[in-house]
């Protein structure tokens, strides 16, 4: 009656009839020692030439009797027999208990590796925390220190007829590469929409990196061996200066007397102008120390004298240089002006993972963004036996098929937040999603069942996927050169008939850049619909180019540091075109278009 366990990493649903016999199947008798016929008597042999012995019939000829009979086991041997069968199963069920346990276990398992530690909302949740009130007590000691460190505010009677700011606390657990824990974090947030503007604001807008410049960085830091390290600012807004006066309630558990209220003298994190002021005031002190700021890009500075980069997203800083002494000095020089962690070289980054190759012929750096695709995973419940793996992100064009009136509807929250999760991948390190993010994006108002089958089609890609890695190298000299490919359908879109076009651009053997979006005007022919797209490429194309000289990297660009290779689908053989991201009138963009099969 047994069998053997072969698979104990299947659902507990197969392990059910791996260890237990259908309903039906054939069944071993036990051998009963007490009777020596069951011993000797052996099924008829399918290969012997002897004749089949005639089945019995009733005794004297009559009729068998039908009616149930029940037989009184008096013999120990059957009390044995039936009390191992019994234990047999016993056991039997035991060991699936504990496998249900297991998995359960295991899915816990996942889904504490996406929340691990819950998140208080308010403080006194978090100080009232039974496990963890300690280390989050601890954590808004630290912050509130902090601030009075950089002298944020002053403590002053309540002036009459200012406009109060209300502020609160915000909680959360920093973990690192391997999931373990790094430290508690509370933050002290002013509720900007408590602002009114002309009053306690004017200006709020403030860059950040872009992604393709940050992957151009890295790709440059591959193909150029450049050292890369990785500093973050503590507390970086609230070392800015306020041009404002701004008056804030206490936050709770702050000690203050009654009628007295805080005067914000820094940028406090909350405050609709305090990313801009952080933003320029840190670019005034990267002034202040010789770097110049990129026309490409504002939040990317360059210091020609040694050719040291820098590549700002809010408080982190990406540092690359050609020596390792440049990158010391300019840490050193940075941390008299803010008070700054250095986490060394780059290894995480705005929730990327950065991992380098710097030995043999060719030097590496890849990225990716497998623990986030298993958090997005786990949190809806994607990471179970009945979700296999997909070979692509999606199957055809009926999966983003606009609604009609048949179209059963799902639901628009959890199709909403499911696209919002995986658009961040999109944009930073899988280019092969994009196409199917941005189409199912065009349905969030009304998505039907056809729209929530390909977004779990694109988790099941996802899942088999997980690991995908964007590499960047200098072992391969002919893709050492900035790269761009072009290509667009033609009235695909059956509901307005526009085409679709997409581009990407590629350096060190990597992408860099990539955009796909549906065109705003209909072509009347597929050779429109590819000089739009190619029209879009070129000037992404100079955009590069343009980053690429700001940083010291014009022999990166092509033939020339104007000059950018782009690769289309079209008849024509060659086409130029002067550059309008480009101020000299000599300049133009030479694009090859590798022809279809003419």
């Amino acid at each position: 009656m047994t069998r053997k366990l072969l698979h104990v990493a299947f659902p507990t649903t197969n392990l059910l009839f791996s260890i237990i016999p259908k309903m039906g199947e054939h069944q071993e008798p036990s051998v009963d020692t007490a009777s020596p016929k069951s011993a000797t008597e052996q099924p008829p042999d399918p290969n012997s030439s002897e004749p089949s012995p005639e089945p019995r019939g009733p005794p004297n000829g009559g009729s068998w009797n039908t009616t149930p009979i029940t037989r009184k086991r008096i013999r120990s041997g059957d009390e044995q027999s039936d009390e191992d069968e019994r234990e047999a199963v016993r056991q039997k069920l035991a060991v699936i208990t504990a496998l249900q346990a297991r998995e359960q276990e295991l899915t816990e398992d996942v889904d504490s590796n996406v929340e691990r530690i819950k998140i208080p909302h308010t403080y006194k949740e978090a100080v009232n925390d039974p496990l963890f009130g300690g280390e989050w007590d601890a954590a808004i000691k630290r912050e509130v220190d902090a601030l009075l460190l950089n002298r944020t505010w002053t403590k002053l009677p309540e002036p009459n007829g200012v406009n109060i700011v209300s502020s609160r606390w915000v909680f959360d657990v920093k973990y690192d590469l391997s999931g373990n824990i790094e430290r508690f974090k509370a933050r002290l947030v002013a509720r900007g929409f408590s602002q009114s503007e002309g009053i306690d604001f004017d200006e709020t807008f403030a860059p950040t990196m872009r992604s393709d410049s940050l992957r151009t960085l890295l790709a440059v830091v591959a193909l150029n061996d450049l050292e890369c390290d990785q500093v973050d600012v503590n507390n970086a807004f609230t070392n800015a200066i306020l041009t404002h006066d701004i008056y804030m309630s206490p936050p709770p558990g702050y000690p203050i007397n009654p009628g007295r209220v805080l005067k914000v003298q820094k940028s406090l994190y909350g405050l609709k102008q305090a990313a801009r002021d952080w933003h320029e005031d840190c670019a005034g002190k990267l002034s202040a120390l010789g770097f110049s700021r990129s026309g490409a890009d504002p939040c990317v500075f360059y210091l020609p004298e040694c050719g040291l980069v820098v590549g700002m997203y809010v408080d982190d800083l990406v540092i690359a240089a050609p020596r390792r002494p440049d990158v010391n000095w300019f840490k050193t020089a940075f941390a008299e002006y803010y008070k700054i962690k250095d986490l060394g070289e780059i290894k995480k980054v705005l929730g990327m993972r950065v991992q380098r190759k710097r030995s043999g012929s060719g030097h590496q750096v890849t990225i990716d963004q497998e623990a986030y695709v298993e958090k997005v995973l786990a949190r809806f419940k994607m990471l179970t036996g009945t979700h296999r793996g997909q070979n692509v992100p999606l199957n055809s064009y009926d999966g983003i098929a606009p609604s009609t009136e048949a179209t059963e509807p799902i639901d628009r929250t959890l199709f909403q937040e499911m696209n919002g999760s995986v658009m961040h991948l999109a944009v930073w390190t899988r280019p092969d999603i994009s196409f199917t993010v941005g189409k199912l994006s065009q349905h969030m108002v009304k998505p039907g069942t056809h729209h929530g089958q390909a977004m779990n089609g694109l988790f099941r890609y996802l899942r088999k996927t997980k690991d995908t890695k964007i590499k960047f190298s200098s072992g391969e000299p002919e893709l050492s050169k900035l790269l761009g490919y072009s290509d667009a359908d033609y009235a695909q879109d059956k509901q307005d008939r526009k085409s679709t076009y997409g581009h990407v651009f590629q350096l060190g053997g990597g992408p860099i850049s990539w955009a796909t979006k549906k065109q705003n005007s209909v072509s009347t022919s597929t050779t429109e619909a590819e000089y739009v797209g190619m029209s879009q490429a070129a000037k992404q194309a100079q955009w590069h180019a343009r980053l690429l000289r700001d940083i010291g990297c014009s022999d990166l660009v092509g033939q020339s540091p104007y000059t950018v290779q782009l690769l289309g689908i079209t008849k024509e053989r060659w086409i130029c075109s002067r550059t309008p991201a480009s101020m000299t009138a000599q300049s133009i963009l030479m694009m090859p278009i590798i022809t279809s099969g003419t």
